[in-house]
């Protein structure tokens, strides 16, 4: 799942029908538990990343040192290497990966707090609909 496909359905989860309160009410346990997967799930796949990251960082550093099959025919000293390894574009594809699966992780824990939130608006439009009732 992309982080736009993740955007849009939090999008689509939030809103709360002021016809079916009770309904509304029920659901945030699901929606609740739904992210809840989407965060050990991303988790899962963070940890999968990180692992890519380091065999990436690794090879770049075994090619950039000479060593291995693949090597670089430029000679970097040690402080070179702190700049040439973070720019190259493996090491950059693998770090971005990393970001985006943060960024998911992120978003699910917001839309989670969001979703514990939605419980006392439901219970304000309750509240407010006695209080025209006059009861």
């Amino acid at each position: 799942m992309t982080l736009d496909e993740l955007k849009l359905e939090f999008e689509k989860d939030m809103p709360i029908v002021l016809t079916q309160l009770q309904s509304e009410a029920a659901n945030t346990p699901v929606l609740y538990g739904k992210y809840c997967r989407y965060v050990s799930d991303f988790n899962r796949e963070l940890t999968q990343r990180k692992n890519h990251q380091k065999t990436i960082l690794r090879d770049r550093l075994n090619y950039y040192l000479g060593r291995g099959d693949d090597v670089c025919l430029d000679v970097y000293s040690s402080t070179e290497l702190r700049t040439v390894l973070p720019g190259d574009e493996e090491v950059i594809k693998a770090n971005t990966a990393v970001e985006i699966v943060e960024n998911k992780i992120e978003l699910c824990r917001s839309a989670m707090e969001a979703i514990r939130q939605r419980g006392f608006s439901i219970s304000n439009v309750v509240n407010l609909r006695k209080l025209e009732a006059g009861e």
